[in-house]
């Protein structure tokens, strides 16, 4: 999973109540340049996009996401404290969904692992035979 997110804190709790659990190795950017250094080396399974950064809007960097062949297929949930942002801005749509600010860590938790389990299950399945000699 990587944590897009200006604020340490929200980072570092999500990264201790995923990892705690078991369900996700988690990364963490601060800003939408560090999330483009994380994703030219790995490609997470989820990530979770807060809206204001300090570099760019999280909503353009969705749709920048949804625009490029390499990461149109992961899941982007949006985190906001801003109360009542989805029905004013345009772009909503793009979002897997939206968790609110301060996160609950069990809605976190179940978010999370529905995302990871669907990512795992639409991944291919090989047999050793194709493996050996596909």
């Amino acid at each position: 999973v990587l944590v897009v997110d200006d604020e340490p804190f929200v980072g570092r709790v999500i990264r201790l109540v995923l990892e705690e659990q078991r369900l996700a190795e988690v990364m963490v950017a601060g800003c939408g340049a560090e999330m483009w250094e994380v994703l030219a080396r790995a490609k997470p399974d989820l990530i979770l996009l807060d809206i204001l950064l300090p570099d760019a809007h999280g909503l353009a960097l969705l749709s920048q996401l949804q625009d490029n062949e390499q990461y149109k297929d992961v899941p982007v949930i949006v985190l906001t404290g801003v109360a009542g942002v989805e029905s004013s801005a345009g772009g909503f749509e793009l979002a897997e969904g939206i968790l609110a600010k301060p996160l609950a860590p069990r809605a976190l938790q179940e978010t999370v692992r529905r995302y990871i389990q669907q990512s795992a299950a639409e991944k291919p399945v090989m047999t050793k035979g194709q493996q050996a000699y596909g």
